[in-house]
Parts: C-alpha cells; structure tokens; sequence
C-alpha cells in the first residue's frame, strides 16, 4: 500500500551549448545531477528551485550566473564548477549531503553545499548557505582570486568556508556561526586574506 519512487534519468538539464538560460523551474530527483553545465559558457541558471536530486543540484562552466536559486536536500552537493569569471550571488544552498557523503574515517569527502576546483576570478557572494553536512563552501584545488564576500554561512557539519590547495583569495564581511568545524579555514593556500 505504498508508493516508491525511482530516479532513472541521470541529469535533468545538461548540453553543450553555450549561452543558455534557465530560469524559474523546479528541478528535482535525477539519479545524478540536476543542472550539469561544466564545460558550457556564459550559463544563466537563476530563481529555480533545486531539490532532491541524488548526486549534485547545480554544476556551472566558465562566465556562468548561479543567482537567486534555492538548492537544497541534494544526496552529494549543492553546487560545483570549473572555470573562469564564475559568479554564486544570492542563492539559499541547504540541506545538501543526505547521502552521507565520507571518507572511511567519517571526514567530509567531496560533498556538501558547494564545491569549485579550477577556477579563475570566482566570485561567491550574498549568499545563504546552511545546515549542509559537510563544509558549506569549498575551493579545492587550483582556484586563484577566489572572493568570498557578504555570504551568511551557518551550522554546517564541517567548515564554514574551506579553501584549499588554491591561491590568493580574499574573504570579506562573512557571517561564520555554529559551523562544526571553523568557521573559514585556509589549508595549503599562499596569500590569502580574511577580514571583517
């Protein structure tokens, strides 16, 4: 007498274009990704919901938008992304890693709210990260002039912010509270600035 549901479809939006916009959608309960759009340019994903997906719920490319969107209960991460000139303004990411997402000794592994690897003048900023298990935003690998400014980061299970292995950044007028973690950590990161 009760109903299950399956995710079969593997992404919900993905494409080799460039130039695209998606706006005011709900996208939720792929097998994988909800918007997977690393490798395209110049996307616009703005004012949709995205829920419920079991790997990750935005994934953008180099000159992308990620504006006003509310990400949350995705089974990895929230969002992620490569490139340059990537801009994450005013977005609500929540809830994300319900899959569980760890390393054997239970530390956070590749999961959370946010997550960008390889990015050039990547610019995080007004946004409402909360409550993800694992580090709320994360800059693992090769990303320079990373900015990080006026974002409220809160109850996280890991690190509020968390840049690693990656290259002058400023981070500006944050608000850190009850993450589990610190509240921004810098690992293996030369020229960095923390401040306000």
């Amino acid at each position: 007498s009760h109903s299950i549901e399956a995710a079969v479809a593997p992404m919900l939006i993905q494409g080799d274009a460039d130039d695209v916009v998606i706006q005011g959608l709900v996208l939720e309960k792929a097998a994988g990704f909800g918007i997977q759009a690393k490798g395209t340019a110049r996307w616009r994903i703005a004012h949709n919901e995205v829920r419920l997906n079991h790997q990750i719920g935005v994934c953008s490319g180099p000159s992308s938008r990620v504006l006003d969107n509310f990400v949350h209960h995705q089974g990895q991460m929230g969002l992620c992304g490569s490139g340059k000139n990537i801009v994450v303004d005013g977005n609500e990411v929540a809830f994300n890693n319900l899959a569980g997402y760890r390393t054997a000794d239970g530390g956070c592994w590749d999961a959370g709210g946010a997550k960008w690897v390889f990015t050039v003048g990547l610019r995080i900023a007004d946004n409402y990260v909360h409550d993800n298990h694992c580090h709320g935003l994360w800059t693992d690998i090769n990303n320079i002039n990373a900015v990080y400014e006026h974002n409220w980061i809160v109850d996280n299970a890991g690190h509020g912010i968390f840049h690693e292995i990656s290259y002058d950044a400023v981070l500006r007028r944050n608000v850190l509270e009850g993450n589990e973690l610190a509240g921004a950590a810098v690992a293996s990161s030369p020229n960095v600035v923390v401040t306000g």
